[in-house]
């Protein structure tokens, strides 16, 4: 099974709740993620 790579451009920011907003730098992109699934 090959795995997929992170992209460079994503920046984690921590959130008072716990949960992170993942930034990508290039496109814009937004998402929210729970910590667990960032460690992933």
């Amino acid at each position: 099974m090959k795995h997929a790579r992170a992209s460079s451009y994503i920046i984690p920011v921590k959130l008072k709740d716990g949960r992170y907003m993942l930034i990508h730098g290039y496109t814009g992109a937004v998402d929210i993620i729970t910590e667990g699934l960032l460690k992933k």
